[in-house]
């Protein structure tokens, strides 16, 4: 159901928001990164990940977990703090 149409009926939404852990440049070690799910204001899930810190494996990394998410049939939007994580290691938006 698109979006639009979900606000309008006033039905509850589903989001998941992504965003990277802090971590130390250059040290060579993966970066986490933590899904949030939400649905309305209450906390439902998270999921975990790693990436590679100024890498290219942001988009795959988010699209698996979601891929092997409980959550993916129930999700409405999915949310950035941001295109890049884990320093530049940038998301590739379709």
């Amino acid at each position: 159901m698109e979006l639009e149409a979900l606000l309008e009926q006033r039905r509850l939404i589903r989001a998941i928001g992504f965003d990277d852990a802090p971590f130390i440049r250059k040290s060579g070690k993966p970066v986490s990164i933590a899904g949030i799910v939400c649905a309305g204001t209450r906390f439902e899930g998270m999921l975990w990940g790693q990436i590679e810190p100024d890498g290219w494996d942001a988009t795959e990394t988010i699209a698996n977990i979601l891929l092997n998410s409980k959550f993916l049939p129930q999700a409405h939007i999915v949310l950035l703090d941001g295109i890049s994580l884990g320093g530049f290691n940038v998301v590739d938006l379709p």
